[in-house]
């Protein structure tokens, strides 16, 4: 049973008291009204004993009158009874109506509750997933990978036509991505990458045409002649996405293999963003 059901059930039984206490009273008075004229004689005889006959007339009038009273008195008690209980009625509607308006106001704090609930949910779920992603940038931001590789020979020579150019001196490899045994660089974290390959041309060959190569495919291309363009360069940069464990390396394309070494020729790449 709810709190409003109770005080509308105890608004009812005193209701129902007041109207039984006023059935009461009438129920005297009309009991009353019947008594009195059993009890109060109509005439009186002539004849022995008529003062004895008086004297207990007289006494059975005063008793009936003292019943009245009585019974006047009951009937006062009982509608003062019956006025508390109106009032007290009065006063359990008037607590009906503000437990209402409190039941009504507790209703709408629950209603607001709930929406900053949800609405801390979203927030919280929300700085969750910036947190997740924060957390992974940190971890890509920890991570370095970066290399310079270049040749330690001047000219470089022997390299077979769509060989791979392996490029034998280190002088930066950070993340240990680079071999000089193969000259490929394998990811060792997926991201976005970029490479640059820097050559020179020969004075004495024809052009050479050059690229770097993404799992075989070439994604930037060098070209550079130096018969006529003595000392001539080409160069490239590209920025490539990377899978763990994909591979780049530099490969002849088309024309004369033979290249500058040393600081002529340069093949780098690093990792941009985890």
């Amino acid at each position: 049973m709810t709190k409003n059901h109770f005080v509308q059930n105890i608004l009812v039984v005193n209701l129902n008291m007041g109207n039984s206490l006023r059935e009461l009273g009438v129920l005297f008075a009309v009991l009353l009204s019947a008594m009195i004229p059993l009890v109060i004689p109509t005439g009186v005889t002539d004849g022995p004993g008529q003062g004895r006959k008086d004297l207990t007339e007289r006494a059975g009038l005063g008793g009936c009158r003292s019943i009245e009273t009585s019974i006047g008195a009951l009937g006062n008690s009982i509608q003062a009874v019956s006025n508390a209980v109106e009032t007290t009625s009065a006063i359990t509607r008037g607590q009906q109506d503000k437990l209402a308006a409190l039941e009504a106001r507790i209703a709408s704090v629950e209603g607001d509750l709930r929406a900053k609930t949800e609405q801390y949910g979203t927030l919280e779920r929300l700085v969750a997933g910036n947190l997740s992603s924060l957390g992974e940038s940190l971890n890509a931001a920890r991570i370095k990978v970066g290399f310079t590789v270049r040749y330690s020979n001047d000219p470089v020579t022997g390299i077979p036509a769509n060989g791979i150019y392996k490029f034998n001196e280190i002088v930066t490899d950070v993340g240990g991505g680079y071999s000089t045994l193969t000259g490929i660089f394998t990811s060792p974290v997926t991201g976005m990458y970029a490479f640059h390959l820097n050559v020179m041309s020969t004075n004495d060959n024809s052009a050479i045409h050059l690229a770097i190569m993404k799992e075989g495919t070439p994604v930037g291309n060098v070209w550079a002649e130096g018969t006529s363009d003595v000392n001539d360069q080409g160069s490239t940069t590209v920025v490539v996405s990377m899978q763990q464990g994909q591979q780049a390396w530099v490969a002849h394309r088309a024309g004369a293999t033979p290249i500058r070494g040393g600081p002529w020729g340069v093949f780098s790449g690093f990792l941009v963003q985890g």
